[in-house]
């Protein structure tokens, strides 16, 4: 781990190898430290519908497609912890029947009403610790899995009811009594119809060498206007090709950007769905 580095850096650092004086460290930093923009989220914020019909959900919901967990909330490091509500990945029901060991272990979300109106998923790869009483004790992912739709935390409520942040299964050689749900790495503070959202982004105050780790307690966590930046594709919505956007441009207004500190700002008019990323620019980030 360590502060990302410029080329410049790197080759002046880089030890003679004449003497066998390149270490594993002086490779990593080669890996991580080229000295450019690094994605840590890529989404597709699309429109919760009701029963009833297109737009009589006011609120927009976000598939996520990829994010960075250097960036955002860790991953808790107690079996009670990964149960909370909090975490980006929470074990609703940790399992009772699967033998102690350790598995690898598909990560399946569930495709039923309302989750089928967004299009498909990937499967997520975890390695799994099952311990004496046939629990899921913790994991590790080796494959993370990707279209997973998250909901409002605050006001994404169907019908009053539930979340519509997406749960799914871990399943362990056909056992499926683990389960999960998606609370992605954002979290929709305000939302006024399906046109406007404000999320708040996580982040992970670990130290960089942490068992999970992050940018830090010093403030480099933040996402801020001078080490981040948000680009957003408008997406026109096409109700006939399984409820998500196949356009590309269109009329309308359509923006992101991101306030003081580690809130995005999504803007879209005309039941608009869009594609958008957030970097982190160079030197804003532990590697």
């Amino acid at each position: 781990m360590g502060t990302n580095k410029s080329i410049y850096t790197i080759l002046e650092d880089l030890p003679d190898n004449n003497n066998k004086a390149i270490i594993p460290e002086n490779v990593r930093q080669i890996a991580n430290s080229i000295y450019t923009p690094r994605m840590i989220l890529a989404a597709n914020q699309t429109v919760l519908r009701s029963s009833s019909g297109e737009g009589n959900m006011s609120l927009p919901a976000y598939k996520c497609n990829y994010y960075n967990p250097y960036f955002f909330t860790p991953q808790a490091t107690t079996k009670i912890g990964l149960g909370n509500r909090d975490q980006i990945w929470q074990i609703t029901n940790f399992g009772n029947s699967t033998p102690a060991g350790t598995y690898q272990a598909t990560v399946v979300g569930d495709t039923g009403a309302p989750w089928n109106a967004f299009g498909p998923t990937v499967d997520g790869k975890w390695e799994v610790v099952i311990d004496d009483q046939g629990q899921l004790e913790s994991y590790k992912v080796i494959e993370p899995a990707q279209g997973w739709v998250s909901g409002t935390l605050q006001q994404g409520q169907y019908d009053g009811n539930s979340y519509w942040d997406q749960t799914g299964s871990v399943v362990i050689n056909g056992n499926q009594t683990i389960k999960v749900t998606f609370h992605g790495p954002l979290k929709c503070v305000y939302a006024v119809n399906t046109s406007l959202a404000v999320y708040e982004m996580t982040i992970n105050e670990n130290d960089p060498t942490n068992q999970f780790p992050g940018q830090g307690s010093t403030g480099a966590a933040d996402h801020t206007i001078n080490n981040s930046y948000a680009l957003l594709a408008d997406q026109q919505l096409d109700t006939a090709a399984a409820n998500i956007g196949t356009r590309i441009g269109g009329d309308g207004n359509y923006y992101g950007t991101l306030f003081e500190p580690n809130l995005l700002f999504v803007r879209s008019d005309n039941n608009r769905s869009q594609f958008w990323s957030v970097w982190r620019t160079p030197g804003g980030y532990h590697v």
